[in-house]
Parts: C-alpha cells; structure tokens; sequence
C-alpha cells in the first residue's frame, strides 16, 4: 500500500511540467519569482500619468478620441481633439498647492505659472506641438534673448525695448529676478483659463527661495514662458524632492507647465544661455532624485501604453520586465551638435537605420541608411523627411490631402497585419497602421477614410513622438548617455520591476551599436517597395538617395528569447528529471 501511494506521487511529479515548479521566464528573459511593483523595490520611483486628449488643455478629456469632423455643410473637415496630453500633478511649496503639469521628454526644465499671469482668464491654448509648422533649424542658442535669435524681436518686445510688438500686448520694464515688472496684456489676449491645472504662488509658500536669476522658454508653436528661477520642496505622485530648482513664470500664453526630463544639456540655462558665460547646468528632477538617494542612477524607463488607454507611467531608476517583450536593446544617444561646440549630446536622439513595410509575413525596405531620430514624448505625432513622408503614404496605399498636408488611407480595423518596423541599428520597434491612424468621423455617422499620424519635418531629422512612442518600450540611460528600447506589451497591469544600479537590467548592445555621427544625414528612400516572405527586400532602382551618395545597411536582430523547435523551453522536461524518476521508481519497486 506504501508503495503504490508512493509511486503515486511519483507519476503526479512527473506529470508536472516544470514550469509549474520553477519560475519561468518571462518573454524579455528575467525570471520572475514574484510580483514586484515599484513601492516594493529599493531605489525606484513612479510616476503615474493621465493621458488626455483633445484642441485644448481644457478641453481635454481621456475619453475624447481625435476625429475629423465636417464644418456645417461643406466639404471641409477639420481634425479635433488631435492632440494628446501627459499630466501628472504636483505639490509644491510649504501650501502644498495642486498643479498639474505635463510631462515632456524633449526638455529639461520644470516650470509652474504664477497667479499673476496676465494672460489669464477662460480659456487656453494647444499643448507644445509642432503639426502645420515646419521645425526650426536647430541653433542651440536661439530660445533667449541674444543678437543672433530668431526670438530677439519678441524678446525686445517682451522686456519692453522695442516699440514693434508681434502683437497686441505691451509689456514695460525689467530687472533681475523678473522677465517684466510692468505687464499689461489685451482683454482679447487674456484668455486663459488659469484655474483648470492650478497656479503657484510663491509668497504663499515659507520654504520657496528666489535665486534673483530670469527664466525663459519658447516652443515650436509660439507659445512662451519668462519668470524667475527659484527652489522649493515638491511632491510628485507622493515623491517627496526637498529643494528641487524650477521656475515660476509670471509671463506665459500657455495654461500649464512643463516637467521637462530630458538631458541636463537641454536646460535653458545652458543651451539657451545669453553667452557662453552664462551657461550652467543644475540638477532637474531626475538627477535631484539621484542626490538626495530616491534612485541609484538617473535613468528612467517611459511606458505610454495603447492609444485607447487612459494612463501611463514613469519608473524613475527603475525598469518593468512586464511591459515589455523580447529583448531590451541599447543604442547610444548621438551627438548631433558636435560641430556647434557641445562636447556630449542634450537631445535625446538615436540614429534611425531603416524603416519596412510589414503586410502579414511579407516585408520590404522603405528606408535604409543613417538618420537622427528625436524621441520626444512632447510631440503628439511624428515627424519625417519629406521624401520618406512621400514612401510611406504611397506604400501604404494612401493619397495626399494638401489640405491637411497628410496622406489619407481606407480605415483598418485592430486586426489588421500592416505595419512599419522601425530598426536603430538592430533594436526594432513595430508600430501597426491601427495604432498611426487618425479616425476621420464625421457629424452624423462614421466615415471610411483616416489620417497616417505622420507629417514633414521640413528637414533631414526624424521626430518620432507619441504615435511611435507608445509602441515602444523606452529606457533612458541619462548618465551612459544611452537609449534601450523593446516592444511595448499594451495594457499590462501586472509588475516586475528592478532597479537600476550601473547597467540597465537585462539590457544588451544592439548588434549596430554605434555612438559615431558623421554630421548628417545620408541614405536611401526606396518609393516602391518590393515586398518579400520573411525577409526585407527593395529595388536600387525605384530609390532616392538623401544626404551624401552612400548609404548603410543596419543588420536585424532577433528580439525572442527561450524558444527552439520542439515548443516552449518552459513547457520542456529535462531529461536528467525524467531519469531521477525512473531511478526512484526502480529502486522502489
């Protein structure tokens, strides 16, 4: 009787696969023992957002979706709600007050409006975006007032020493520690509803110290910021940061403030400095949490989620084997400023080698070569050269609205195969044309036709912003000055977190991986894609070539981890397993 319960329990054993007795490995290659979330690990701190949606700070809403929508009668149509916002809040100050913020990649500064703003009232302006307009060539000393600035004239005007103003407001007067002593703004400008994210007041804050040094920022879509730069305790999404520098701006046309996380080269009192003597760099946000001992490393990891979801987070020293799959792999961040004197880069962007078409199993080259890619979490949409704009909507079968300066296509449903598979020298992220296009709804009923959610840049470089993000997920390494990236897993609500303590966790250097840049852009835009079973394929032929005459062909790696034939290796019994039962049972018997 003994023994038969016992071989019993051996067969129950065997039975068992061994996945069921050892933790199997996710698909990224971590072993996961057991759910960890960020309040559970050492050195790792998050920061949940709300993704909103629409023209308007205040009109934004997580449950609005961009749409077109036909004005009256006629046959124009305008897109709306086509903006995406990240806001997360603060609190600031001994008060503690409540403001919300929006949290930006592509800068480096944090800045609140003050309650004196004079272009408060009721309503706002769009978030920092750069749709309808080309990007301004690039000039790292271009934001502030100085002689060579494209701003200059709406800085004189701005600090009252030009009597040509860009508009009608006048503003009088200046001094340290304050863009404008005297302001007075238009009723017709006034129109910012300064209530919906909250202001601060610094006098009403014990522990906020003035530094007696001016701050101003402008962006793409002429909105501005000017005030004065200061230090006070603040509270991110229960992170409490003792001193943390920002600004306060007393001046500005935009209803909410930005938490720039990008490259401390990137702050405006370095690359916006009047002159080379007034550059200087301080400690923003990621690296102040370095400091004071919140992480390890300033590095932190971004997940936006599907475009249908509602929230995203920030693991600030911190990444989460669960909202990615395959293998995290690392470019670096090249330096695109090297011949304008900056010794390391302060954008955070990577060489972009190539870009396919994806039907299903067939694939073809669109984009092959080399080209700087902004990974900007600011911009909404993405931004191209024109001439692989041009590829793209072609290939995927779309029709150019000069109207709207896009290319439309026939609406694809979520199970639709098309894709592109964008490749940084080996680590490949895949965007599916369900999650690039924009609905076109119409009043009355739904409409057939969509928008591909990418647009010119006006130049060689590449602004991959929210619609290539969320397909991506993305580490940054601020202090190695390196980028990892992997597919996103939409949706995942479970955690697996780790902290950062050198190298980034189960990270490896992309096949391509190379910190070199040549100074521009060089490579070949292929406008008729061969497509081909399991592999890239293009005609020399049908292409054209951007940049110098050579172009660089960017090999591909396998991002799958712990699968041969045969199946799953977390599914497989090993043999040695098998023969220590059957010696048990033997010797039994």
């Amino acid at each position: 009787m003994l023994k038969d319960q016992f071989l019993l329990w051996v067969a129950l054993i065997a039975s068992v696969p061994v996945s069921g007795l050892m933790a199997a490995p996710s698909e990224s290659g971590h072993n996961t023992v057991e759910k960890r979330d960020a309040k559970n690990v050492v050195g790792v701190q998050q920061l949940e957002f709300s993704v909103l949606r629409g023209d308007s700070f205040e009109s934004a809403s997580s449950e609005n979706v961009p749409r077109l929508v036909r004005r009256d009668d006629t046959l124009e149509a305008e897109l709306i709600n086509q903006q995406s916002f990240y806001l997360s809040r603060l609190k600031v100050g001994s008060h503690q007050a409540d403001i919300g913020i929006l949290v930006d990649t592509g800068s480096s500064d944090l800045w609140v409006m003050d309650s004196v703003n004079p272009y408060c009232s009721s309503r706002s302006r769009v978030k920092r975006d750069i749709h309808d307009e080309k990007i301004a060539e690039w000039n790292p000393i271009n934001l502030k007032k100085n002689e060579t600035s494209q701003n200059k004239n709406f800085w004189d005007w701005l600090v009252g020493t030009s009597t040509s103003s860009p508009s009608t407001a006048t503003a009088t007067g200046s001094g340290s520690g304050s863009a404008a002593t005297a302001v007075s703004v238009s009723s017709a400008q006034a129109t910012l509803d300064c209530s919906t994210y909250g202001t601060f007041d610094h006098a009403d804050s014990s522990t906020f110290h003035d530094n007696n040094t001016d701050f101003f920022i402008s962006y793409a879509d002429t909105t501005f910021a000017s005030g004065i730069w200061g230090y006070d305790d603040v509270i991110i999404d229960g992170i409490e940061v003792k001193e943390l520098s920002f600004a306060v701006a007393d001046m500005t046309n935009s209803s909410i403030g930005v938490l720039g996380i990008g490259l401390k080269g990137l702050e405006s009192t370095y690359a916006s400095a009047s002159s080379v003597s007034e550059m200087y760099q301080y400690d923003n946000l990621p690296a102040k949490m370095v400091t004071d001992g919140l992480i390890n490393k300033n590095a932190y990891s971004l997940y936006l989620n599907s475009k249908d979801a509602s929230s995203g987070s920030i693991l600030f020293g911190g990444v989460d084997h669960k909202k990615y799959s395959g293998q995290l792999l690392t470019v670096p961040v090249i330096n695109t400023l090297a011949s304008s004197g900056y010794r390391e880069a302060i954008r955070l962007q990577i060489t972009l080698n190539g870009i396919d078409v994806k039907k299903g199993s067939d694939q073809g080259t669109l984009l092959q070569g080399r080209f700087a890619a902004l990974l900007d979490s600011g911009a909404t949409l993405t931004y191209a050269p024109s001439s692989v704009l041009n590829s793209i909507g072609r290939n995927l079968g779309g029709s150019y609205d000069s109207s709207r300066q896009a290319y439309t296509i026939r609406c694809v449903s979520a199970s639709d195969t098309t894709s592109l598979v964008f490749n940084f020298g080996g680590a490949t992220v895949e965007v599916s044309l369900y999650d690039l296009q924009i609905a076109t709804y119409y009043t009355g009923g739904s409409a057939t036709q969509c928008l591909i959610g990418i647009f010119s840049s006006g130049s060689d470089e590449f602004v991959l912003g929210d619609t290539f993000l969320r397909s991506a997920y993305v580490v940054y390494d601020l202090d190695g000055l390196e980028v990892s990236l992997a597919q996103a897993n939409f949706n995942e609500t479970d955690s697996d977190v780790e902290a950062i303590t050198s190298s980034v966790p189960s990270a490896t250097r992309a096949s391509g991986y190379s910190s070199t840049w040549s100074g521009s852009a060089s490579g070949t835009v292929y406008t008729s894609v061969q497509m081909e079973s399991g592999a890239a394929s293009s005609s020399n032929s049908s292409g054209s070539n951007m940049g110098s005459s050579s172009s660089s062909s960017s090999s591909s790696s396998s991002t799958s981890s712990g699968d041969e034939e045969g199946g799953s290796s977390a599914n497989r019994v090993p043999f040695s397993y098998l023969s220590l039962c059957l010696v048990v049972i033997l010797f039994v018997w």
